[in-house]
């Protein structure tokens, strides 16, 4: 894994398929507040899903993309665990190998996407 992601294309538009369980939606949006952070998350799963075929990974997103698990049910996990491990150390080193002034731009543009729209 590498950061940042190779594609930065905008906020995922919602998946149709993903939409018809209400329930599993209303997790998502209550789990992150808003509607392009719940896209956010349900596509970062899947990616994680994606990324890791035939695993148990693979699995217990799946159960929670299904809506047959509660996302907290994640941070339970140890090889889902690991999985984000990883990644969080690739994050770290992609964020000290910035400037002073490219990590401030990117906490500017992090706080412009997030910030509640009025």
């Amino acid at each position: 894994m590498t950061w940042p992601p190779e594609d930065s294309a905008p906020d995922p538009a919602p998946d149709p398929a993903a939409e018809s369980a209400e329930g599993q939606d209303d997790e998502f949006l209550a789990f992150t507040g808003d509607q392009a952070s719940a896209a956010r998350l349900r596509a970062n799963l899947i990616s994680i899903a994606e990324d890791h075929p035939g695993t148990g990974v693979e699995a217990v997103v799946g159960e929670v993309l299904a809506g047959r698990r509660p996302i907290r049910d994640l941070a339970d996990d140890p090889e889902f665990s690991d999985v984000i491990a990883v990644g969080m150390d690739d994050y770290r080193r992609y964020l000290s190998s910035l400037t002073a002034d490219e990590r401030a731009e990117m906490v500017a543009d992090a706080k412009h996407t997030t910030s509640p729209r009025t």
